[in-house]
């Protein structure tokens, strides 16, 4: 029985031995000029955690117009510690904003909502928080669902509000 599983574990490390980059699946149309292409796979990167080539892509998406890849730049620009940059973050978070990204509302909340960007302004990051929120069809939605429950269940720059702290918690998992 011992082989058995010796021999399983074996076969599996190999059949994941060739398993391709994050976001391949994207590279040629991405390198091609397809700006959604280049947001996806910088989206790739980003979540696999390799910041420096996130941000090469997203830079390119960005660069063509893509608004979403100007919310995941300005993401970046607040988690890279090599790019660490709160000002242009929120300058590329409000372009994305503007230009109807979802991803880009709940990016400028959580920026507007930290003191290394400068002085808090809670009643505009709940307004687009509130706005992002209702887009249900939006992976943001939840994002923005959960950051509202945690301003209201904190009270950091506005009144506790448990009531409303639980029910944005609750949509946010529903």
């Amino acid at each position: 029985m011992k082989k058995i599983i010796a021999l399983m574990l074996f076969l599996t490390f190999f059949a994941h031995a060739n398993d391709s980059e994050p976001g391949s699946q994207y590279l040629k149309a991405a390198e091609a000029g397809d700006r959604r292409a280049q947001y996806f796979l910088a989206d790739s990167w980003f979540s696999s955690g390799d910041l420096s080539k996130a941000e090469y892509w997203a830079q390119k998406a960005a660069d063509s117009g893509d608004a979403d890849a100007c919310a995941l730049l300005a993401q970046i620009k607040i988690t890279n510690p090599v790019s660490l940059d709160y000002p242009q973050a929120k300058v590329l978070a409000e372009k994305a904003a503007q230009a109807g990204s979802k991803e880009g509302e709940v990016t400028l909340a959580h920026i507007l909502v930290n003191t290394q960007a400068g002085k808090p302004d809670y009643p505009k990051a709940i307004s687009l928080l509130e706005n992002a929120s209702e887009d249900l069809e939006n992976d943001s939605a939840v994002d923005a669902q959960m950051l509202l429950g945690l301003i209201y269940a904190n009270g950091v720059g506005i009144k506790a509000d448990d009531d409303k702290a639980t029910w944005y918690f609750k949509r946010s998992s529903a």
